[in-house]
């Protein structure tokens, strides 16, 4: 399921011709970045519950980001759930919690 939710993700920006080729190509070098780091984590002792949580509010703020018209209400919120996620997991796997900060900031960058 959280491979299924990387590849829509994957499938949204390859999608989307509001995005630059530049910006494009960083959030898809994240979202491998991503998959590699979560490759490595799921060998470790780890909670896919709270990973399917936080990438759930990934997906839902990326999808609240590209859409064309959007809700900057909704778009909050799914930011704020992936902050609260973020401080959960983070403790944990920093490495994981930093590439989807990049992530995050890139679409930021873009005023989203």
């Amino acid at each position: 399921m959280i491979q299924e939710q990387l590849e829509q993700i994957e499938q949204k920006i390859f999608d989307n011709d509001r995005l630059s080729d530049d910006v494009r190509n960083q959030l898809l070098e994240k979202l491998h970045a991503l998959q590699d780091e979560l490759e490595i984590a799921q060998a470790d002792d780890f909670d896919p519950e709270s990973l399917q949580s936080l990438l759930g509010f990934t997906q839902l703020s990326a999808h609240e980001a590209l859409r064309p018209q959007q809700d900057p209400q909704l778009f909050q919120l799914a930011l704020q759930g992936v902050e609260y996620n973020l401080e959960l997991f983070e403790a944990d796997h920093p490495k994981l919690i930093g590439l989807l900060n990049s992530f995050c900031m890139i679409l930021s960058d873009m005023g989203i």
